[in-house]
């Protein structure tokens, strides 16, 4: 299935959820809050839509942190025991379980977070909600490539040479980008507390704005298009078009066990580098 959207096409594949956890972190300035956030689009949105919100909610400010998931990890771990980095973290599913079993996030009290019983119950996490849902997929500028992509190996063909791009690995994303090629071609995954407490109702107030109907419902609009996971805020736009109508259509994308796929990560991610060309 192919569309244009705007100015390019879009083929639409592979979700991975995205959530907000937090940092057991010690004092801050008491109306300023640090939130990683992902970089480009995200840190945007986040930025126009997100930060506002929270700040007419709590009367404080927020300082976004970009970076990838992996960086976000990278960073608690080297603070593990002292200060760490930022007080809210954003990560992908493969890297917050990594966080998780290493002890970097706290858990998430949803008696702090009034919109966290709104969210759909495969949303609700036990380390922080998952505030949208990634889809994965190719897309094309339909001015300049006639014949379209209509699955992944279509890649490999001569016609593509020299003009596909793909999220680097270091990203979730681009990981889930190769776990679907191994996928396709027959393989799985397995083949392929700090002493500081956080200070909590700044961090909890700024999660609990992201899954808000409010925010995820003007995230949701064009040119975001990001896809909520409040049972308060109908799917719409673009992403009821071309993504899901329903959250129980989401269930029909594809998913992996991000158990097993950390255990390999970093080795398949230097084994992609050398040997894979697009």
């Amino acid at each position: 299935m192919t569309f244009e959207m705007s100015r390019r096409g879009f083929l639409a594949s592979v979700s991975s959820a995205a959530g907000l956890a937090l940092l057991p972190r010690g004092a801050f300035a008491a109306d300023e809050l640090v939130a990683a956030t992902f970089g480009g689009t995200w840190a945007n949105v986040q930025k126009q839509i997100l930060a506002p919100y929270f700040t007419k909610r709590t009367g404080a400010s927020v300082v976004q942190s970009p970076m990838l998931a992996t960086e976000q990890i990278a960073k608690l771990t080297a603070a593990k025991g002292n200060q760490p980095p930022f007080d809210v973290a954003m990560l992908d599913e493969g890297p917050a379980l990594e966080a998780i079993d290493a002890g970097l996030i706290a858990k998430y009290d949803p008696a702090k977070s009034p919109n966290f019983a709104a969210l759909n119950p495969q949303f609700q996490g036990a380390y922080g909600p998952a505030i949208t849902m990634q889809a994965i997929g190719i897309a094309y500028n339909p001015k300049t490539v006639k014949t379209p992509p209509t699955s992944w190996e279509d890649l490999w063909k001569p016609e593509y040479k020299g003009r596909v791009g793909i999220t680097s690995l270091a990203s979730t994303l681009g990981l889930a980008f190769l776990l679907d090629i191994n996928r396709l071609a027959g393989g799985t995954e397995a083949n392929m507390e700090p002493g500081f407490k956080l200070k909590p109702d700044l961090a909890y107030a700024y999660v609990d704005s992201q899954i808000s109907p409010d925010v995820q419902g003007e995230m949701q609009k064009s040119p975001w298009n990001v896809i909520p996971t409040s049972s308060k805020v109908p799917y719409g736009g673009l992403v009821a078009e071309k993504i899901a109508k329903s959250p129980a259509d989401l269930d029909k994308m594809v998913f992996f066990d991000w158990k097993v796929v950390n255990q390999n990560r970093a080795a398949w991610t230097q084994q992609f580098n050398r040997d894979i060309r697009v």
